[in-house]
């Protein structure tokens, strides 16, 4: 049974996308299709290359701003490579946020299954 995820993401913008996905080690193009392992061609506007050669397609929509992810057909790997992107992605946006909140970054913990546990703190009032 051949099981496939959509990842959604809501961007600020896509440069910021584009940075996530640098400091992941990955690199980024413009590209108009990305082909599946099992043959599809998917329309996308960027296809974002792991450094293992995974790939993963990225279209956005300019109007809603939402990015999706494709990985579809792609195999598990890259399906994994999609989730590293979206949490990388809502990592940087909320570690941006809390600093612009006064909020100073601590301790920050991952754990074996990709979580990741952040401590941050703000003195005064």
């Amino acid at each position: 049974m051949s099981q496939s995820v959509e990842v959604t993401l809501v961007l600020a913008s896509v440069e910021a996308l584009a940075e996530a996905i640098r400091a992941l080690g990955a690199t980024w193009r413009e590209c108009g299709t990305l082909k599946s392992k099992n043959g599809a061609t998917h329309k996308v506007d960027h296809v974002v290359t792991a450094a293992d050669g995974t790939e993963v397609g990225v279209r956005v929509d300019p109007r809603t701003k939402r990015a999706v992810l494709v990985a579809e057909g792609c195999g598990s790997k890259a399906e994994a490579f999609a989730g590293q992107i979206a949490q990388r992605y809502a990592y940087s946006k909320l570690a941006e946020e809390l600093r612009r909140k006064g909020y100073e970054l601590g301790q920050e913990t991952r754990a074996k299954d990709g979580t990741i546990k952040l401590v941050a703190t703000r003195w005064g009032a």
